[in-house]
């Protein structure tokens, strides 16, 4: 994976993930911060598209921004490198 574009991003701001080989499919994929699984809202396989989430998933609270957090993919039960990501 690459560096998300935007590299920083505020809570509902929408995020691209571009890639190789992230899975052609989003079933049973997953996109994880911190290795907690967030909603997507568009996978291929160069790019996943999501929003920042409101709440951070690994404490079901609100970001303290700014969060430092490593995103990865879990595609095929393979998790994939990670790339730093920050909640602002």
């Amino acid at each position: 994976m690459y560096a998300p574009d935007p590299p920083k991003a505020a809570p509902g701001t929408d995020v691209t993930l571009k890639g190789a080989n992230l899975g052609a499919s989003p079933a049973g994929s997953q996109l994880t911060p911190n290795s907690e699984p967030i909603p997507f809202t568009q996978w291929s396989d160069s790019a996943i598209l999501f929003k920042v989430p409101s709440t951070d998933p690994a404490a079901s609270a609100a970001w303290a921004p700014p969060t430092k957090v490593q995103l990865a993919t879990v595609v095929n039960g393979q998790t994939s490198d990670s790339v730093a990501f920050t909640v602002t």
